[in-house]
Order: structure tokens, then C-alpha cells, then sequence
């Protein structure tokens, strides 16, 4: 697979492929346009596909009721679980990273979704985290 350096030919496939995986996990899509589409499911938490114009295209996960949200990648993996195993099992020496495909994000959501249900922003915690605060 060609390295990816845009969003170009990456963000529709993936919103495409988000809708029917995000279904399956009790997600509605909210909106959509060029830029971004936005699900939410009844416990609260929101998932933004994300258009990055000269970067692959990225998924957003906060709570409904704080505007922050913090991205999925293998950093909030290890804010979980200490370590970023799925991450890797999607993306190592034999295999590119593939972003215009739902299935880590898909099984990162199955693994720590009800940790991400919690009354507070879980990405003010994780980003606080990540900084070491």
C-alpha cells in the first residue's frame, strides 16, 4: 500500500466504513459534509471522522455534553490498557496503517467504551494525562 500523506482518498471510504461499524455498536450518525461527519450513540459519546486535508484523515472520541474530544490512536490506547497492542496488531512492519478503514477504531471502541462512558470529559483526562499533569 502507497504511504498515505492526505485525506484526499481516504476520509469518504472510512466515513463509509465508520457508518455500518458504528451502527453495529449502537451509533447514529448526527452529521455529515466534506470536512466531518459526527455519531453519537444513547450513553453519551460522540465519534467524529475527520477530514485532515495533508494528513490521513483521523477519529475523534468525547461526551456529549463537553466540546472536548481527544483522538483515537494508539496514545489513548495506552491511557487504558498501558499499552498500545491493538494499535500494533493494525499497524507493524508487515502492515501499513490502514486509514480508510474502520476495524481498530471498531475494536478500540468494543474494548473501552464503557470506560469512555464516564459523567466527566474523558479527553480532558486523557490529554491531561498525556501531558503528564
Amino acid at each position: 500500500m502507497d504511504r498515505i500523506t492526505n485525506s484526499d482518498t481516504h476520509f469518504k471510504p472510512l466515513v463509509a466504513n465508520g457508518k455500518e461499524s458504528l451502527k453495529q455498536l449502537g451509533f447514529s450518525l448526527n452529521s455529515e459534509n466534506d470536512q466531518k461527519a459526527t455519531f453519537t450513540n444513547s450513553e453519551g459519546i460522540v465519534i467524529d471522522i475527520v477530514y485532515q486535508r495533508y494528513h490521513p484523515p483521523e477519529v475523534w472520541i468525547g461526551n456529549i455534553d463537553f466540546k472536548d474530544r481527544v483522538r483515537i490512536d494508539f496514545h489513548t490506547e495506552k491511557y487504558f490498557n498501558q499499552t498500545a497492542e491493538i494499535f500494533r496488531k493494525y499497524s507493524n512492519d508487515q502492515v501499513e496503517f490502514d486509514y480508510s478503514s474502520f476495524d481498530y477504531y471498531h475494536e478500540f471502541l468494543i474494548l473501552f467504551k464503557t470506560k469512555i462512558e464516564a459523567p466527566e470529559s474523558i479527553a480532558r483526562v486523557i490529554n491531561a494525562w498525556m501531558k503528564g499533569e
